[in-house]
């Protein structure tokens, strides 16, 4: 059995490239939040791997299907508030 396993990382996950590209592979696909913090971009990076698409990638025409296993991945941030926790 080969295991893998793909981590869209804080900084690429608002890049449209790599969403197109996670919604083409058949392999689990965790999409981090960005460093901004904004929930709702690694959401969107979610539903935009979870879609089928096309688009050309170096003169070829790539049609994918969707990744149903792509989700999210919330990684630690640094906690501004912690006098009042």
């Amino acid at each position: 059995y080969i295991l893998s396993y793909v981590a869209v990382g804080a900084r690429s996950v608002e890049n449209q490239e790599h969403r197109l590209t996670v919604s083409g592979i058949d392999i689990p696909a965790g999409m981090k939040n960005p460093t901004s913090g904004d929930l709702s971009v690694m959401i969107n990076s979610v539903i935009a791997a979870q879609g089928s698409h096309s688009f050309i990638y170096r003169t070829w025409e790539v049609k994918t299907s969707g990744n149903p296993l792509a989700h999210t991945i919330l990684r630690g941030a640094t906690n501004k508030h912690g006098n009042s926790v």
